[in-house]
């Protein structure tokens, strides 16, 4: 798509995962992404269900942002416009749909906080 992806050092992308983006993808340093994990930055406007995909007109909640040393646990959904903090952890099968704060553990669909670091 349209939108950059930013890839830190010392990165690991697990099998199967997909990176797509309109608006952006950034994924800090140290930063894990298991396998069969989906990022999407971008959607299509629901509104237009009559049109063909093609014809249909793009929209953004912004970019997907992953700070530092995040780890992305197996077939984790995080879609648009999501910030995932430093030191954050996402479990397996989770989806991410709004803002993670540094140094916390979520799961579930959507992702809600588990455990907080001190």
């Amino acid at each position: 798509k349209a939108g950059d992806i930013v890839i830190g050092s010392d990165i690991s992308i697990g099998a199967g995962t997909e990176i797509m983006s309109w608006s952006g993808v950034m994924i800090g340093d140290g930063s894990a992404l298991a396998n069969g994990c989906y990022m999407n930055a971008g959607n299509y406007d629901i509104m237009e269900i009559s049109k063909p995909i093609k014809e249909r007109t793009p929209n953004t909640a912004g970019p997907i942002v992953m700070g530092r040393n995040v780890l992305i646990a197996t077939r984790v959904t995080i879609l648009d416009g999501v910030e995932i903090g430093d030191n954050a952890i996402v479990s397996a099968g989770s989806v991410v749909s709004h803002k993670v704060d540094a140094s916390v553990v979520v799961h579930g669909n959507p992702a809600k906080v588990v455990f907080k670091a001190r």
